[in-house]
């Protein structure tokens, strides 16, 4: 609507340069198992939410994951600020269930922030 009216908003539209680092995140996040995700790919809330404490979060972080590979969507965001795809994993309990995933950029990378199925 901006646009129609003869303006253009502060923040720019995710660039396309932008989306594969987005989706690598959201990969890594539910494929490889690294305690150091813990603290370079995980936002504090996404801690809070799916494991209650970052050293619950290790500790979750030391078994494989049984996930092989994911999907990655439907990215979209604001340049380095946040963005938003649709994520379906592909193996383990949660395999072929669509989620949306919301990722923050922080510190100079992509943190996820969020994780919930899609509607």
């Amino acid at each position: 609507m901006g646009g129609n009216l003869g303006f253009q908003a502060c923040a720019e539209r995710l660039p396309a340069s932008q989306q594969p680092a987005v989706k690598q995140v959201a990969i890594r996040n539910l494929t490889v198992n690294d305690p150091a995700e813990c603290t370079q790919s995980f936002t504090p809330a996404y801690i809070k939410v799916h494991f209650g404490s970052e050293s619950k979060c290790v500790a979750g972080q030391r078994s494989p994951s049984p996930v092989k590979t994911v999907d990655v969507t439907n990215i979209s965001g604001v340049a380095n600020v946040s963005a938003t795809a649709r994520i379906v994993p592909n193996g383990g309990p949660a395999s072929g269930k669509p989620f949306s995933a919301r990722f923050l950029y922080e510190n100079g990378r992509w943190m996820q922030d969020t994780l919930d199925p899609a509607s």
